[in-house]
């Protein structure tokens, strides 16, 4: 036996999660004043407010410029949660007590699949789905061609958000990413949320 340390990693379904995994890797390597700086990241994961932006539920007298400069403007049945899907053409989707949901929950989002882990739903399932938006993995230059397979599927071509185009595209890179780098896939997906809400 060669005697080698290792570390067994098997929890990355919550952000408290991956903030555990970076302690102990620290711990043991010796480096842990690092992994503390590392997991702080984590901790910079905050709610953002999209619903200032919901053109179906705004006054016509009312500013998008205004609502963004002043939340406090909003109305109170605005203040509910978005709620959103996670795209994957395998007919999987994520659903609670998964990392990317964690993240999004964290953000201010609800997932409009209460299910736990990764429920591979039918298409009349998928077709009942009422998110406020979608993310889905993929690079910016592949998004006709994801749009283009949502539009021909049988369940999602007929949720409205699918319809109206409010998709978000993240990297793979980083809606997979199960370390510090999740502070990125936060970045991202606020950059990616508040233009597609902005642009409608």
């Amino acid at each position: 036996k060669l005697k080698i340390p290792t570390i067994k990693l098997d929890r990355f379904s919550s952000l408290s999660d991956i903030k555990e995994n970076i302690h102990l890797i620290g711990k043991r390597l010796g480096t842990a004043k690092e992994a503390k700086s590392l997991a702080a990241k984590i901790d910079l994961i905050k709610a953002i407010n999209l619903n200032a932006y919901r053109k179906e539920k705004r006054s016509e007298s009312t500013s998008k410029v205004n609502l963004a400069k002043d939340p406090s403007s909003v109305p109170s049945f605005m203040n509910a949660p978005l709620k959103f899907a996670i795209y994957s053409p395998s007919g999987y989707i994520m659903g609670e007590n998964t990392l990317i949901s964690d993240i999004l929950r964290k953000m201010g989002f609800k997932n409009t699949v209460d299910i736990s882990g990764w429920p591979k739903l039918s298409d009349e399932a998928i077709s009942k789905l009422t998110p406020d938006f979608i993310v889905t993995s993929g690079e910016i230059h592949e998004k006709e061609k994801i749009m283009g397979a949502m539009l021909k599927h049988p369940g999602w071509k007929n949720v409205s958000a699918v319809k109206e185009k409010k998709v978000a595209f993240v990297p793979n890179r980083l809606l997979s990413a199960t370390s510090h780098y999740t502070y990125e896939t936060y970045l991202h997906l606020k950059n990616a949320l508040e233009k597609l809400v902005i642009e409608k």
